[in-house]
């Protein structure tokens, strides 16, 4: 009985320490807090677990990040805290029309509307809904529609918002650094945040289209307009490289952790951006089919894109090349001489990689070699993941007729053009020196929207030569 009424003081005794001991601790922290005043950093919350707190992008967020907390991330709007940011050019582009013009609308590939394939992804309830009736299959923006202004963020005053891709472009065009906010970005940011407003409607998407015409920095737009929402978004660059940008700052790990319940919490609030078009056989985590929205930004490499459609139910958006308007606008503000310009358009095609030199251009050489690779198959049965393909043809997504007779692009599919009159004209030329193996496919290619129109200028190149041939002839 005394043994235990002893251990029982041992005990109380013990307590009393450990409380001492806790309010000693409490003062301190008190009179630290009251030396640090105003100036005391408040501490940061844990992160997601296998996650740490990130300092390289944290100054990106928190020039984008509304103070208020954000607003309901439905909205289609461009956000307020983003458009702090733009500024507006009205470019002349006079000069550029006849070299960057490739195709009118008679000259595209025109499909009659497709019943049944959901809502086309360019109808904006504020632009086209003029009769107040919902929007349409297939019913977009029109083919030649387009703002005579282009919007811009000039990087070099705003050296926070330059990652990635656009830090390169600040350091290689400083004073004028500049990130053209193109057209397509802004369409398909409403038509993506209209659709992640949908309910019982799974928001994904492949973004895809012509190697160098900017989808990337379209996926840094989507970012900003998000951040500038107060939107939580889950952010890949790289198999590697996993940002969480929240609203206590910015987390990185280099694997999403899959077993976590915070970490499906977290992702079932967040948006998914992945910017990721290395040739491995890495695929998008089946985790992110939790989230709010999932956008994949990347070359259209076949094998990734189905199974990223088949395993995320995701839609394919298929990008525009760059305008006239833009191509002008960019060379405004880099200075660069007119007559360079169109020297690169008229052999490589509108590609913004190699026309200010973010790229080599391609040499009239390795264009022929191109050509003549892809001829020893099949020209007109290409796939977009094949690189001679890219140096040949221009990807644009498909245009068809909409319920009231105008020509529209169809998102979900494309078309190929030529990339140029060169290239063209250089086609032709290996062609008719093996018309005999090449008319089954030029026959085949006609048939098929993707490739009826290169098929159709090949047809017509043949045609008028031997058309000419025919007249020297007869003169003689």
């Amino acid at each position: 009985m005394q043994a235990q009424s002893e251990i029982e003081g041992l005990r109380q005794a013990i307590q009393s320490k450990d409380e001492e001991i806790e309010r000693l601790r409490m003062a301190a922290t008190g009179a630290q807090a009251q030396v640090g005043g105003a100036h005391q950093v408040p501490q940061m919350p844990s992160p997601l677990r296998e996650f740490f707190w990130d300092d390289l992008y944290k100054p990106l967020r928190d020039a984008l990040w509304p103070v208020d907390g954000g607003l309901e991330v439905e909205l289609a709007d461009e956000p307020a805290a983003l458009l702090n940011y733009v500024k507006t050019l009205t470019p002349d582009d006079g000069w550029l029309i006849p070299s960057s013009k490739k195709s009118d609308p008679d000259d595209m590939d025109v499909e009659d509307e497709d019943e049944g394939k959901g809502e086309d992804p360019n109808a904006d309830d504020d632009v086209n809904d003029h009769d107040g009736e919902g929007a349409d299959s297939n019913d977009g923006e029109d083919v030649d529609d387009g703002p005579a202004t282009v919007r811009y963020i000039d990087l070099d005053a705003n050296k926070t918002l330059a990652l990635l891709g656009l830090k390169r472009e600040l350091t290689r065009r400083s004073p004028t650094a500049t990130f053209i906010l193109r057209h397509e970005y802004t369409l398909f940011m409403r038509y993506a945040m209209r659709m992640a407003s949908k309910p019982n409607y799974q928001a994904r998407f492949f973004v895809t289209g012509q190697p160098g015409i900017g989808k990337s920095f379209g996926c840094y737009y989507s970012l900003f307009w998000l951040l500038a929402l107060g939107q939580s978004v889950f952010f890949l660059n790289s198999p590697t490289n996993v940002y969480f940008f929240c609203s206590d700052g910015v987390q990185k790990t280099q694997k999403i952790p899959e077993e976590w319940p915070e970490i499906t919490k977290a992702i079932e609030e967040s948006w998914v951006l992945i910017d990721i078009d290395d040739i491995g056989e890495w695929s998008c985590p089946e985790i992110f089919n939790d989230a709010r929205c999932v956008i994949w930004t990347s070359s259209p490499r076949e094998p990734r894109k189905k199974h990223f459609l088949k395993t995320f139910a995701a839609e394919p958006w298929y990008m525009r090349a760059w305008s006239s308007k833009e191509i002008a606008a960019l060379t405004e503000r880099y200075a660069i001489d007119h007559s360079k310009i169109l020297e690169k358009l008229d052999v490589g095609g509108p590609v913004p990689r190699w026309l200010f030199g973010l790229g080599f251009a391609p040499m009239p050489a390795t264009l022929e070699q191109s050509i003549r690779e892809a001829l020893l198959d099949n020209l007109f049965a290409f796939t977009p993941i094949d690189a001679s393909a890219h140096c040949v043809f221009l990807l644009q997504p498909l245009v068809v007729i909409d319920k009231r007779g105008r020509a529209c692009f169809q998102r979900s599919d494309y078309s190929a053009e030529f990339l140029s009159p060169y290239i063209a004209q250089k086609t032709i030329d290996l062609v008719q020196d093996q018309f005999e193996r090449v008319q089954g496919q030029l026959a085949a290619a006609l048939n098929v929207s993707v490739t009826r129109s290169v098929a159709g200028k090949v047809v017509d190149g043949l045609m008028h030569r031997a058309l000419t041939r025919s007249i020297r002839r007869t003169k003689r």
